[in-house]
């Protein structure tokens, strides 16, 4: 594999892993926006209608759930990306110290 073929795939990798991050960060948004629907279904139907109350009670826990898998998801992502980073500039170093 050449020098351009190794660097264009790594950036072309970095690249979409950047872009998969944002798009979580852009889902973990929603999650949160799920999450608050919940919570203000629950406060205002709180003793006035039961089955609406439970029904923002689980939108409410859906919406944490979906919280805590996508920031799980954009911590280890992010991890990746940086190990990835470093990969990349320790074979382009060994690249460029070879000839």
């Amino acid at each position: 594999m050449s020098r351009e073929q190794l660097k264009k795939g790594y950036e072309t990798e970095i690249a979409y892993q950047k872009h998969m991050l944002r798009n979580l960060s852009y889902y973990f948004e929603l999650a949160i926006l799920v999450s608050a629907i919940g919570m203000v279904m629950t406060y205002y139907f709180w003793g006035k209608n039961l089955p609406v109350l439970l029904l923002g009670i689980f939108i409410m826990v859906i919406g944490l759930l979906a919280m805590l898998i996508l920031a799980t998801g954009a911590i280890r992502g992010r991890k990746n990306l940086n190990l990835v980073i470093a990969d990349y500039k320790k074979k382009i170093k060994t690249a460029t110290t070879k000839k």
